[in-house]
């Protein structure tokens, strides 16, 4: 499963960034995570406020079978 996140910058200052994650729904594949997050940055690029926007994808290993 693939989870996806996007960092998010009002300037080109690292203090100013801020990490976003798509908890509500996780991936199957790594496209299908990059084009969620690639939405999520056209979304927020349309915000002046916004100086830089990446999407991340992050794999998430998930054992459901394992109990604890």
């Amino acid at each position: 499963m693939w989870l996806s996140i996007v960092l998010v910058c009002s300037s080109p200052f690292a203090d100013t960034c801020n990490i976003m994650m798509d908890v509500e729904k996780m991936y199957e594949t790594e496209i299908n995570c990059f084009k969620r997050g690639n939405i999520q940055v056209k979304y927020l690029s349309e915000n002046p406020i916004v100086y830089y926007a990446v999407p991340l994808c992050q794999k998430i290993k998930i054992d459901l079978g394992k109990k604890i």
